[in-house]
């Protein structure tokens, strides 16, 4: 015991970004998903800002900043807690709502900034409606996430967090190919309707997901789990780059650069 316990503190403390957000490949993959639903005019709009950097990239940016104690006070933006039993109730705290929410009152008003500034909250928009969609970023603070929950997958520690941010996508294989399969199965009325711009919506469908995220026993969660849970993350993950790029045509198709 003594030893999985050492192992399971040294796969965390030696790999300090990993638990906090979908992994670098899952923002990735919504990022590639979004661009491939992006207005063209759009896309020319965030090359105008974004440069070379690409909508993939420009959703890791905040994780990358985190190497830098100057950006902290950005680390409570990534997530919201809400206690078990409990509904949202609008505040004026550091929350992922609220911060998808300043970001996108800056990009309606984008005239009245720099070019740089305009970057950057392209890129804090991007990352936190990716990290919206992952059900553990409306979580409890009790175990701060599922990042306290200390578990094992295919005989490696991990954390429950981080199974669901990239360990399981990963085992199963999701791929951007596939989530646009999963989206060309929808019917134009449910493209539709899921492009809609809710974002205690989108938080709320993250939200009921817990009680699946929680369905295991001991301290491991074996393929079984990973079979029964890899649809809903590839939900998750396809209806995030559906939804940032309806977000992204909508800022950007109203006004020239």
């Amino acid at each position: 015991m003594k030893l999985i316990r050492l192992l399971l503190l040294i796969s965390i403390f030696t790999q300090p970004l990993r638990s906090f957000c979908w992994g670098g490949e899952g923002h990735k993959l919504i990022g590639n998903v979004a661009y491939h639903y992006l207005n063209p005019g759009v896309k020319d709009s965030l090359k105008f800002y974004l440069g070379s950097v690409s909508l993939a990239d420009a959703g890791l940016w905040m994780d990358e900043m985190r190497k830098n104690h100057e950006y902290d006070y950005m680390k409570p933006w990534h997530y919201i807690n809400i206690r078990q039993g409990e509904s949202y109730k609008p505040d004026t705290g550091q929350n992922v709502i609220n911060e998808i929410n300043k970001r996108i009152d800056h990009l309606k008003h984008r005239n009245l900034c720099s070019k740089e500034q305009v970057a950057v909250d392209i890129k804090i928009l991007v990352h936190l409606c990716e990290d919206l969609h992952m059900p553990l970023h409306a979580g409890y603070a009790s175990d701060t996430g599922g990042n306290a929950i200390h578990i094992t997958f295919m005989g490696k520690p991990t954390t429950l967090h981080w199974a669901w941010d990239n360990d399981i996508m990963l085992q199963q294989h999701i791929t951007v190919d596939s989530c646009l399969a999963l989206l060309a199965m929808f019917s134009e009325q449910r493209i539709k309707e899921e492009r809609r711009a809710d974002i205690v919506g989108w938080m709320n469908e993250s939200r009921s997901l817990l009680p699946n995220v929680y369905d295991y026993k001991g301290d491991s969660i074996d393929v079984a789990y990973a079979d029964k849970n890899a649809p809903i993350i590839k939900l998750r993950l396809a209806l995030a780059g559906l939804r940032l790029s309806e977000l992204l045509n909508e800022l950007f198709r109203a006004k020239t650069n």
